[in-house]
């Protein structure tokens, strides 16, 4: 580029204008419209500039030096020999059930999601209606573990009614379902009523999830997989109704525990049902 100056007098004082004579001078719009008049020439460009205005200098006088059109050749495509897999990211399969009496039948799967769809259509109506102006006890805070444990699986603990639900956020939702995961977790079997607090809580969660939360769902799903595979029950499940609180206890938890890995493969999409119906070799 060629800098020119020019000068004006408006009153007393002397107006600078430089413009470029590459530049289209009708063109308003251009990106390259100068911002600060400097002139003269850069002094000592071995040691750093002194001052703004000298900063200035040697950037006009670096661009002066470059062509006004840049050409890049066409980058070639670097090639990859041999196979790449081990640098994939892999998603680990689910533990498959020691028997297929543990897994629940397709016809059960479709009435469970079907009552799931209907009681999360009521909850938002709740939440954005009078229900949300409902008095209820007050709330743990979000970093106190120990309290939301007590609060939802305590000697007192709630149930979790929609005037509760109705407080909580997206962010207040994962955040107590990390707590009852790691409850599920320390304690290696699911209670009815954590069943129920889990349920609740997918419940008001929403299916769009951003990748650190549909991560915590996975994780939670492998949790309750990893439960049923471990049961080793000949008991016939796949009937089960979705609250079989007055079935034997091993029976019971088997049920909850294919309640909560159906919403969680199937309606967040944390897995294929093929993979949620895989058996192991050996089962019968």
């Amino acid at each position: 580029w060629l800098w020119c100056s020019e000068r004006k007098m408006v009153g007393s004082r002397e107006i600078v204008h430089e413009r470029s004579t590459d530049a289209d001078e009708n063109d308003d719009e251009s990106p390259l419209r100068i911002a600060f008049a400097v002139d003269g020439e850069p002094a000592n460009e071995d040691a750093p500039p002194c001052d703004g205005l000298e900063y200035l200098r040697r950037v006009r006088k670096e661009a002066a030096a470059l062509p006004t059109v840049v050409r890049s050749s066409k980058a070639r495509a670097r090639s990859v020999d041999g196979d790449d897999s081990k640098w994939r990211p892999t998603n680990p399969d689910l533990p498959a059930a020691s028997s297929r009496s543990l897994l629940p039948a397709r016809l059960w799967e479709e009435v469970l999601l079907d009552t799931f769809t209907r009681v999360r259509s009521r909850l938002r109506l709740a939440c954005t209606g009078s229900a949300s102006g409902c008095t209820s006890p007050p709330l743990p805070a979000a970093s106190d573990c120990a309290g939301w444990e007590a609060f939802c699986l305590g000697a007192a603990a709630q149930a979790p009614l929609m005037s509760v639900l109705a407080r909580f956020d997206q962010r207040s939702t994962m955040e107590v379902l990390d707590v009852l995961h790691a409850r599920l977790v320390r304690d290696g079997h699911v209670t009815p009523p954590l069943c129920r607090w889990v349920f609740s809580l997918l419940a008001r969660l929403e299916v769009a999830l951003p990748s650190v939360h549909a991560a915590s769902l996975r994780a939670l799903l492998r949790t309750c997989a990893r439960l049923r595979a471990g049961a080793g029950t000949d008991t016939d499940h796949g009937g089960a109704p979705l609250a079989a609180l007055a079935e034997p206890a091993s029976s019971a938890e088997v049920a909850h525990l294919n309640i909560l890995i159906t919403i969680l493969g199937l309606f967040f999409g944390q897995a294929s049902q093929e993979e949620l119906h895989a058996c192991a070799p050996s089962s019968t």
